[in-house]
């Protein structure tokens, strides 16, 4: 939902640009007006986007570390201060406009009647110049908002959660004396936070070369390596579904590699929504072959879903063609899910 409505801001701003363009050609000297109205529209944008920003920026949760128990609880959290910064910033802009709000408009209304003159003459060309303020602002601060809920918060919490563990067994094994085993626990922290994002452009790059075994031979060498991974224990099922969602084709198939390596890492809704709107037919083989994995723990929802995935995908319309890997994985998990049904 989030990510429609990125494109849907994106599609408002480019329609209110190309209006832009056709206000600027009737004009005595179009290229001058299309120029600063450009510039007009990019400031609008990017004040309106950092705001969003600022808004956007996501909280710690409070009090999840006390829910854990005591021997696994963590004894420091992530710093937190551009939350913080953020907090304080937008209670003062909040409150100071709420106050200000006459001499806000005011100071609104000057500003138009400036950079009125440079888009038009008279009233049309502060009427155009108050339009895209207004409009460039806002879809700024929606887009900024939307961009920043989207990307920066599984971010967070992937760097916060999988590499805080390996800090907080660190701590412990120094606490125990076990100086060499806290060095590699530290190193395993911050090669967890890199990880995932090397490993899924590692995947986008091979995927753009030519279609052919070697390239599917790499792609699998990659989805091994992120199996392997889940050896250490250190991801948790939250950050995998958040690395799944962020919508990267390589992030959506490290997260399918690292559930298929870990049973307990598995999201069925993730999974089907790799089954039924893959981005590739590597990435829809490893969704089917981590639902079979997941046909056992599946709830009678759950595999109700499945299967009309399932059917979709197999139908005229679908891209389980006969023949294939996937035709017969996917015939497996209808028997599977048959089976446990009974």
């Amino acid at each position: 939902m989030q990510r429609r409505g990125i494109v849907t801001g994106a599609a408002c701003a480019g329609t209110a640009l190309l209006a832009v363009v056709l206000y600027a050609i009737n004009q005595q000297h179009p290229l001058s007006v299309l120029g600063t109205a450009l510039l007009i529209a990019l400031a609008a944008t990017a004040a309106g986007g950092l705001l969003g920003f600022l808004f956007g920026i996501p909280r710690a949760r409070a009090g999840a570390p006390d829910e854990q128990p005591p021997d696994i609880r963590p004894r420091y959290d992530a710093n937190t201060n551009l939350e913080q910064v953020s907090d304080w910033l937008t209670k003062i802009l909040i409150g100071v406009g709420l106050v200000e709000l006459t001499t806000l408009l005011r100071a609104g209304g000057r500003l138009v009647a400036t950079i009125g003159p440079a888009v038009g003459d008279g009233a049309q060309g502060r009427v155009v110049a108050g339009a895209m303020l207004v409009f460039f602002t806002a879809t700024g601060f929606v887009l900024g908002w939307l961009l920043t809920r989207v990307l920066l918060a599984p971010a967070l919490s992937r760097a916060d959660g999988a590499a805080l563990a390996a800090f907080v067994a660190a701590e412990q094994a120094e606490e125990a004396g076990d100086r060499a085993s806290a060095e590699t626990l530290r190193a395993e922290g911050v090669r967890l936070i890199r990880q995932a994002t090397a490993a899924a452009g590692r995947y986008e790059q091979v995927r753009r070369g030519p279609a052919d075994p070697d390239r599917t031979a790499a792609m699998e060498a990659l989805v091994a390596e992120a199996k392997a991974s889940t050896a250490a224990g250190a991801w948790l099922p939250e950050q995998v579904r958040d690395l799944f969602r962020e919508g990267r084709d390589g992030g959506r198939v490290f997260a399918l590699a690292l559930m298929e390596g870990e049973p307990a890492l598995i999201d069925v809704a993730c999974v089907l929504d790799a089954v039924g709107a893959s981005r590739s037919a590597f990435e829809q083989y490893h969704a089917l072959l981590v639902t079979e994995i997941a046909v056992p723990a599946m709830t009678p929802g759950e595999r109700e879903a499945t299967l009309r995935v399932i059917e979709a995908q197999t139908g005229p319309r679908g891209r389980i063609r006969e023949g294939t890997g996937r035709r017969r994985v996917a015939e497996r998990i209808r028997t599977a899910v048959t089976e446990v049904a009974r």
